[in-house]
């Protein structure tokens, strides 16, 4: 909103004589976009900016906010004079291609539009339309970002760009790929292998999956197991060859409840968070499984990569299911992976059976799920009567609130599972639970507050929390992010849990606080995300699915259960496209 100086064209000059792509290339990547801006069809945005401007008037008007000339004095008279430094645009964009803050933290490319987007709220308000453009523009000139190939012969798909130093961790990543799959190891024992599958007591897919894992050939191969095919179990007994055949064998997983199931069946596991920490280095010869790969960001595969290649003989089995939740952080290995398998480039074992849901028609469902005709699937599902349909997002989540109660009163609090994409709704779904659990006297006071999404939370005796940091218990053991507990009593000084057999103390500083990022130490486990669950099983599980449930979350959601899942629709049914 405030007009700077003629300073803005020579920040631009500057930055451009010291960072831009060489003229050639950027006339190239500016006669591209020229062309492709010109054959995207005209569009009529008049009528769509009058309704967005009524809405946005509308929505003011609710909240008491000003408008108009209002907004703008309001605006300017905070913005604070000045002129816009060389320095103050180095710091922009050292922000902007931060790994853990900037434009790549969450995906491996990005639009103009992100940019732009990015640079308004860096601004503050206190920049005005043409001097947004202009940044953006010397940024996408400089030698920060690389502008990628689109392989569109029509020109409308608009430019993607990524940062530089992620094209480089990319290019590390398949390096490393590469080597690890014409790395050539010898297999385990031929007896250690019979005798392990022996006490496995497997199926034929499994015992296959097995001997592919055990065999000799590529340093990289892989396991591809749907939810509910017996993954974990065939993994144990690979694992028990591995060991008879004197091999040293670490798990890794994105997630303390993953690690928490591989340690259930005796593999030892670790976060890769942890390994990293730990210096990320192995012995000869080890075999290191990586669990659940679809969830692992390029930069923990890079860790990863780096380590079994700098390893003499060792190996990576690399374990899940490409169409699973993504990682939240950039990138990953399981579109990689899917591809390798659909050509046949890499070792890979599949289990074919359903080993998790008990009703055929559910199996069936899933298996259509998979297969990419999500439609049919919901029509399954809508006609065995395990769709709900409301109007609304607050009858749906009422509703799937009360069948959740009924669950816990009938199969216990442990086997049921509420799921839904945010934290909010988790909250809002909690709440409600809670509530009717209060009612029932299965909740009782006193309670403790903490912080968490949306607002303030209340724990009671008889209530269920979530962990989200590391609890250390002062007697060497600690409660690992993660955990789920049931609380048993409310005191002054914390909150009394159940956990691994024993009593523990959440003390009341540790419920109060935030992790470093903010997050709250604890929440209710009355709701859990979808992200959160992956690889988790329970008697009966409730699905929310919100617009906001995608693709890959709703195959997550409805796979978890060994009962039908029940899936509370906000929306209409399923279609091709990418929402659930």
């Amino acid at each position: 909103l405030r007009v700077f100086s003629k300073r803005t064209l020579q920040i631009e000059q500057h930055l451009s004589s010291v960072g831009a792509a060489p003229a050639d290339a950027k006339a190239r990547m500016q006669a591209d976009e020229a062309a492709s801006v010109l054959t995207r069809p005209a569009k009529d945005r008049t009528l769509n900016a009058e309704q967005l401007k009524q809405r946005w008037a509308a929505e003011a008007e609710t909240v008491s906010l000003p408008s108009g000339s209002e907004l703008k004095a309001a605006v300017q008279a905070d913005a604070p004079p000045g002129e816009l430094e060389v320095s103050d645009l180095r710091g922009l964009f050292a922000g902007l291609v931060d790994p853990e803050l900037g434009l790549c933290r969450h995906d491996s490319s990005f639009s103009e539009a992100q940019v732009v987007e990015a640079v308004a709220a860096w601004g503050a308000g206190r920049l005005s339309v043409s001097q947004i453009e202009t940044v953006v523009r010397v940024f996408l000139d400089s030698e920060h970002v690389v502008r990628l190939v689109i392989d569109d012969p029509s020109g409308r798909t608009p430019g993607r760009w990524s940062t530089v130093s992620h094209r480089q961790l990319e290019d590390r990543v398949l390096e490393h790929l590469a080597r690890l799959q014409h790395r050539q190891i010898e297999g385990l024992h031929p007896g250690a292998v019979d005798a392990a599958i022996r006490v496995g007591a497997l199926g034929a897919d499994q015992e296959g999956a097995v001997r592919v894992l055990a065999g000799r050939g590529a340093g990289l191969r892989a396991l591809i197991s749907p939810p509910g095919y017996g993954k974990t179990t065939t993994l144990s007994v690979g694992v028990e060859a591995a060991r008879r055949s004197g091999r040293t064998v670490l798990a890794l997983a994105t997630t303390n409840q993953a690690v928490e199931q591989l340690r259930q069946v005796g593999i030892p596991a670790m976060t890769i968070a942890r390994f990293a920490s730990d210096g990320a280095a192995l012995k000869p010869g080890t075999v290191l499984v990586v669990d659940e790969f679809s969830q692992v960001p390029t930069r923990e595969a890079d860790i990863v990569l780096a380590a079994v290649s700098a390893c003499q003989d060792g190996q990576l089995w690399l374990v899940g299911d490409p169409h699973q939740a993504q990682p939240v952080g950039a990138g990953g290995l399981a579109h990689w992976l899917d591809q390798q398998h659909r050509d046949s480039s890499v070792v890979a074992a599949e289990l074919t059976v359903n080993r998790r849901q008990a009703n055929p028609v559910e199996r069936q469902a899933l298996a259509t799920f998979r297969a990419g005709r999500i439609t049919q699937s919901q029509e399954l599902r809508d006609d065995a009567g395990w769709e709900h349909h409301h109007d609304n997002r607050f009858e749906a989540i009422e509703a799937m609130a009360k069948a959740v109660v009924d669950d816990i009163c009938t199969v216990g609090a442990d086997r049921v599972a509420a799921l839904a994409v945010t934290h909010g709704d988790c909250e809002d779904l909690a709440d409600r639970v809670r509530r009717q659990l209060t009612d029932r006297g299965a909740i009782r006071s006193p309670s403790l507050e903490g912080p968490g999404w949306t607002g303030s939370r209340a724990y009671q005796a008889g209530d269920r929390v979530l962990l989200h940091a590391h609890l250390d218990l002062g007697d060497g053991t600690r409660i690992t992010n993660g955990t789920v507990a049931p609380v048993v009593a409310v005191t002054e000084h914390g909150l009394v849990v159940t956990t691994a057999g024993r009593s523990a103390l959440i003390p009341a500083g540790f419920l109060t606080g935030r992790c470093p990022d903010g997050r709250s130490r604890v929440s209710h486990a009355w709701a859990r995300t979808i992200d959160g669950v992956q690889g988790g099983t329970w008697a009966q599980v409730h699905l929310l699915a919100t617009p906001a449930v995608d693709r890959n979350r709703g195959y997550v959601g409805q796979s978890r259960s060994v009962q039908p899942t029940h899936t509370w629709n906000t929306t209409p049914n399923l279609d091709d496209g990418a929402t659930a």
